[in-house]
C-alpha cells in the first residue's frame, strides 16, 4: 500500500484485551519488520511499566520520538486505576469508543495515513448502547457524520497477495440475499476497483466474482443468483473501463465432476 509520509494511528481497543500487547510488540518490532511511523491513542495504564512511551499531543510529534519510545495519544479510563487483563469491563466502552472516534477524526482531516483497529469486545460495548456490528459500520457512521452524507463502506481483506473484497459485511448467512443487492455489487466493485489503483498503487486491476451458491449455481440446479444477479452487473461495468469478470458458471457434471463453462 503507498504510504503518505504521515504517520498510522492505532486505536487501543479493549484494554483488557489483546489490543494493547499488539500494539506493544509491533512497536518493539518496529526495527526488525521496517514498520512505519505510528502512535497508540490509548490510555497509557493499558501498557507494560517496561515499555517506554512518550505523551503526544498531535500526530506530527510520532515521527522524532518513535524510534526511542511509543508515542501515545493520551485520553482516559475514567475510574480505572488498575487494569484486569482478560476480563472486559462496561466501564471501558467508552475511552474503546473515543479512541476510535479520534483515531476516524484524525483520518478525516487528513492528519494520518491510515488507522490500524485493535480487537474489541462488542459484548461489553452493547451493553453501553453500541448499536452497530462492528468496527466497519461504526466507522461509515462517524465518515456519514462529518461527510453529512451516507457512506456505504467496503471491506477487504489481504494476505499474501489475495485481496478479497466482501459484499456483506457482518451479516447472518441466513440474511445474505437481503443484502446482496444490484446496487451493493455496483458500489463494492467501483469502491474497490478505486482502491486498488489509489492504495495499492495497481495501474491495471483485475477483478474476479466469486459465485453465491455451489458450483456458481450449476446451471440454475442450486440458483439462479450468478446469471440474474451477479453477472448484469459486471457487464456495464466493463464498458466503463473496469476489468471484471463474471461469476463463472458450470456446466451439468461429467463423470461426477463440474467444469467451469468456456
Amino acid at each position: 500500500m503507498k504510504t503518505t509520509g504521515l504517520p498510522l494511528a492505532e486505536p487501543m481497543g479493549d484494554p483488557a484485551g489483546c489490543g494493547p500487547q499488539i500494539i506493544e510488540k509491533a512497536w518493539r518490532a518496529k526495527d526488525e519488520s521496517a514498520l512505519p511511523v505510528f502512535f497508540a491513542i490509548a490510555d497509557p495504564l493499558v501498557f507494560p511499566s517496561d515499555l517506554p512511551l512518550r505523551i503526544i499531543e498531535s500526530p506530527e510529534q510520532a515521527d522524532p520520538v518513535f524510534a526511542d519510545a511509543l508515542p501515545v495519544l493520551k485520553l482516559d479510563l475514567h475510574g480505572v486505576d488498575a487494569l484486569q487483563t482478560g476480563v472486559p469491563q462496561a466501564q471501558y466502552a467508552p475511552a474503546i469508543l473515543e479512541s476510535i472516534q479520534r483515531a476516524t477524526e484524525l483520518a478525516l482531516e487528513n492528519a494520518i495515513a491510515g488507522l490500524v483497529t485493535s480487537p474489541i469486545s462488542k459484548s461489553v460495548l452493547y451493553q453501553a448502547g453500541f448499536t452497530f456490528p462492528g468496527h466497519t459500520e461504526f466507522i461509515a457512521h462517524l465518515c456519514a457524520q462529518q461527510r453529512k452524507a451516507p457512506v456505504d463502506p467496503v471491506m477487504m481483506l489481504v494476505g499474501g497477495g489475495l485481496r478479497v473484497a466482501l459484499a456483506t459485511i457482518h451479516v447472518p448467512l441466513m440474511r445474505v440475499l437481503d443484502h446482496l443487492t444490484a446496487d451493493r455489487l455496483k458500489t463494492v466493485i467501483e469502491v474497490t476497483d478505486h482502491a486498488l489503483r489509489r492504495d495499492f498503487g495497481l495501474r491495471s486491476p483485475t477483478i474476479a466474482l466469486t459465485g453465491l451458491n455451489p458450483h456458481a449455481g450449476e446451471q440454475g440446479s442450486i440458483g439462479y443468483e450468478e446469471r440474474d444477479l451477479i453477472n448484469p452487473v459486471a457487464q456495464p461495468l466493463r464498458a466503463s473501463g473496469i476489468t471484471v469478470s463474471d461469476a463463472r458458471l458450470m456446466t451439468p457434471p461429467r463423470n461426477g465432476h463440474a467444469r467451469p463453462r468456456a
